[in-house]
């Protein structure tokens, strides 16, 4: 069978490290699989309609390929693109549509009730995918095995029609096929929606095959700055309320541990694999939190140099989770950046609203130590927090300032679902908002109390102008940023046109930033 799968990815140019897996266990049972990935189209001129040229490349992607399956990764910004892509796919080519990713998983009724979904994946797919692509192409017919169906009735047949429950009269209606696997719902013929519940978190994570990186440019893991991606464990335990992965733990527990790791040896074959074959620069590790074991990460650290891979690294932590003893190791393996949020420079908005849960001192400490061990930074902020003022937003730039990372991310709060701050600020405009939002830098979609919308365009885009400028240069910056601020609309615009005039002032001012005097994150080996 042909998979074609779609990742949004329109923030940031990130690897989907989730499809590559999946792609790679599809691959291994005799499958071909195919990436139609969004992220490419933010690189293209500002002066055209994105979602058209997206809807244009797609279609014509669908015509050249010709698969049995598409399978979409599903995030709440894209959603109302993912929807309009998967009606194409029904509506045209009468193609198989499969949901996947974080939406299927936190929001599976409101999924699997699209009119142009067939079927969602409500947890890991590695192992459920490839099973359900086995039963999909035998046509085995599962409905109809009452012993099968017995066994998982009580969370898998749930029509929507109160006189068709399990074992009614009209069961046997259905007389379509459906590959019954744990965690792929569907629907039959008579659009009763069939849930068999979620399936176990995958133990074993080192029996996954690596990931299929042919799938992808190799431009995108041959980048100066990110390298190839790799992860070495899954899951983060800490409760942030603006992160999904909190859900996420209450979702899955007693379905597996959250937090896994791979065996180091299977780590450093898969680097030494895509040197070999891909000539790979340098890493980026992209576990959620790199550090979390520090006896681990010692080890790990160590094996790094005798295995000889002699690649600079970059990783990602808390900085509540380093201290000198790990900054040397990493540092003398061949570390070159370590990225840490910040989020707030607020104790309060840090450790009451977010849960972050570390001091002022924790964070000058970890940035301090990085420094001194040879380590690049970066720094990951976040405004429009609820509850926060434009005081707190000061506070913020000002830690910059003091801590001077050498790169600074500034995105404005946007509430996802599933977390607990979805839940304080949902309301039918933020759902309405979310559904065209696709970018977390430049648009807003919560209505803040204190803060305008304006008020937050204009201090993300001049953020880290405000930490690496003299102050003397505050006032000229002040009118800058009103400018920009009132110069493009407050909330994400339906009109064509003024989405165009927005997004040239906006590539304006981030063209700007090039100018700013910043290091420059050119990962070297040590």
């Amino acid at each position: 069978m042909k998979i074609l799968f779609v990742y949004p990815g329109y923030i940031v140019r990130e690897v989907p490290l989730n499809i590559m897996y999946v792609s790679s266990a599809v691959k291994a049972e005799g499958h071909d699989t195919h990436l139609f990935h969004f992220s490419p189209f933010k690189d293209m001129s500002v002066f055209k309609n994105v979602n058209a040229q997206i809807t244009e490349t797609f279609i014509k992607t669908m015509e050249e390929y010709q698969p049995d399956i598409v399978g979409f990764t599903v995030i709440k910004q894209d959603y109302r693109i993912t929807k309009n892509l998967s009606s194409i796919v029904k509506d045209i080519f009468k193609t198989t549509v499969v949901w996947g990713g974080i939406e299927p998983i936190l929001e599976s009724e409101m999924c699997i009730k699209e009119t142009m979904v067939d079927y969602i994946c409500t947890g890991e797919a590695e192992l459920a995918f490839p099973e359900f692509l086995r039963n999909l192409q035998n046509g085995q017919e599962f409905l109809h095995d009452d012993r099968l169906r017995l066994e998982i009735a009580k969370e898998s047949f749930q029509p929507e029609d109160s006189d068709c429950e399990t074992g009614s009269k009209n069961e046997k209606e259905s007389v379509v096929p459906f590959p019954l696997v744990k965690g792929i719902w569907g629907k039959d013929e008579l659009n009763r929606i069939i849930r068999t519940g979620r399936p176990r978190l995958v133990d074993d994570i080192n029996a996954i095959p690596f990931p299929d990186r042919e799938i992808l440019d190799p431009e995108y893991y041959r980048a100066e700055l990110t390298g190839a991606n790799i992860l070495t464990a899954r899951g983060c335990p800490f409760p942030c309320t603006f992160c999904q992965n909190l859900e996420l733990m209450r979702i899955f527990k007693g379905k597996g541990k959250f937090v896994r790791y791979r065996s180091f040896d299977s780590v450093f074959k898969e680097m030494e694999y895509l040197i070999e074959n891909f000539n790979a620069p340098s890493f980026y590790f992209s576990d959620e939190m790199f550090t979390l074991s520090k006896k681990r990460v010692l080890e790990f650290c160590k094996l790094y140099k005798e295995r000889g891979i002699n690649k600079p690294f970059m990783v990602q932590t808390r900085l509540d989770c380093m201290d000198e003893e790990l900054a040397e190791a990493l540092a003398d393996a061949g570390c070159s950046l370590v990225n840490m949020a910040i989020e707030s420079g607020n104790e309060y908005l840090r450790n009451k609203i977010l849960k972050k849960k570390f001091t002022e001192k924790q964070i000058i400490d970890a940035y301090t130590i990085c420094h001194e061990k040879g380590m690049m930074t970066s720094s990951y902020n976040m405004i429009g927090i609820p509850e926060e003022t434009i005081d707190n937003i000061w506070e913020t730039i000002n830690i910059n300032r003091k801590l001077m990372p050498d790169r600074i991310m500034c995105t404005i709060f946007m509430p996802m679902p599933g977390t607990d701050l979805w839940e304080q600020c949902k309301s039918d405009e933020l759902e309405e908002y979310m559904s065209d939002a696709t970018n977390y830098y430049t648009q807003v979609v919560y209505n803040h109390p204190n803060l305008s919308a304006r008020t937050l365009i204009g201090f993300q885009g001049f953020f880290d102008w405000y930490v690496l400028l003299p102050r003397w240069t505050f006032p000229i910056i002040h009118v800058l940023r009103h400018m920009y601020a009132y110069s493009i609309p407050p909330r994400i615009p339906k009109n064509p046109f003024l989405k165009k005039i927005r997004d040239i002032i906006v590539e304006f001012v981030y063209q700007m930033k090039n100018y700013l005097p910043q290091k420059t994150l050119q990962v070297k080996a040590r």
